[in-house]
């Protein structure tokens, strides 16, 4: 799924016009070490003028990593930072925070995919599909 919200970071970015700079794009680990090693070299690597404004990271997850780095070094968000993260998951307001993320609505999607096993199961042949589940950009748990 990362190919895919990179492939859509960057269409999005086609869309308005604006090329797209790897000098802002930070890799690490899709885990919450990956987003504290991200801001981490991001703030290493802008001065203080040319510091990025925002932060959208791939997922809630690493976005949750980002907001630890931020609250340990004194970067207020959303008045320093404005971010935003993306799964729909609740790992945000499990931690006590409220961020905006996309919503990838993992619950239906578990239940496409248990019907889809269940399907499988009770049926001679088993199918593939493709499904597709609307997201949405979720302000506020």
């Amino acid at each position: 799924t990362f190919q895919y919200k990179r492939r859509g970071y960057e269409k999005g970015l086609n869309y308005f016009g604006l090329p797209v700079d790897e000098d802002f794009v930070f890799y690490g680990p899709p885990y919450e070490n990956g987003g504290y090693q991200c801001m981490e070299t991001m703030l290493s690597r802008f001065s203080e003028e040319e510091m990025p404004r925002a932060v959208f990271a791939i997922s809630d997850q690493v976005l949750a990593g980002a907001c630890e780095y931020c609250r340990e070094h004194g970067i207020r968000i959303p008045e320093d930072l404005e971010v935003v993260g993306f799964s729909g998951s609740r790992i945000l307001h499990s931690l006590g925070w409220r961020f905006p993320t996309i919503d990838q609505q993992p619950y239906e999607i578990g239940c496409v995919a248990a019907e889809t096993l269940i399907h499988n199961i009770q049926k001679d042949r088993p199918r593939q599909r493709k499904v597709v589940c609307d997201s949405f950009l979720k302000l506020s748990w």
